[in-house]
């Protein structure tokens, strides 16, 4: 669970350096985590977890698909441009794979339905640990700032409301 938190947040704050857009936002962040639902039947068997974790939905080529019709009713729903949610889902869904790529001994099939070829390059296997670490502090920056940020609207709210005559 906390792996696929990760995978949400990593195009969240990749999405927060282009956009100021909240939906785009947590849809690079829905993306990101979307390929995990292969993770579902560890809930049930395990034998069968390990057969199709990686193997169902983690392909990028999923993610390309899965975005039309998430855009499309985002487009519906909010009236966003359907390539701006495309890109944004899309780009998380791919984000999930490199990161898996990259970061753990998960072999991907980067390149399905071209390709039955798996991809797996842990470079950055010995620094997992440090990337949850960093999305973590990010995660305790953001709600910190959130508190904050409330606290300080609610003592505007504080000014703008008559005082008591006594």
């Amino acid at each position: 669970m906390p792996n696929t938190i990760i995978h949400g947040i990593i195009p969240y704050i990749l999405a927060s350096v282009f956009t100021e857009n909240k939906i785009l936002k947590w849809i690079a962040l829905i993306g990101g985590m979307f390929p995990d639902l292969d993770g579902i039947p560890i809930l049930f068997d395990t034998n069968f977890y390990y057969q199709i974790h990686h193997e169902l939905l983690h392909p990028p080529f999923i993610g390309f698909v899965i975005a039309l019709p998430v855009a499309l009713i985002v487009k519906k729903l909010y009236g966003i441009k359907i390539w701006k949610t495309y890109l944004a889902f899309s780009l998380g869904y791919l984000l999930h794979s490199l990161v898996d790529v990259f970061f753990t001994n998960w072999y991907v099939k980067l390149l399905w339905p071209f390709s039955q070829e798996k991809f797996s390059y842990p470079i950055f296997l010995n620094l997992n640990f440090v990337l949850a670490f960093l999305v973590s502090l990010w995660i305790l920056f953001n709600i910190f700032k959130f508190i904050i940020e409330k606290k300080n609207l609610l003592q505007e709210i504080k000014k703008l409301l008559p005082k008591k005559v006594v």
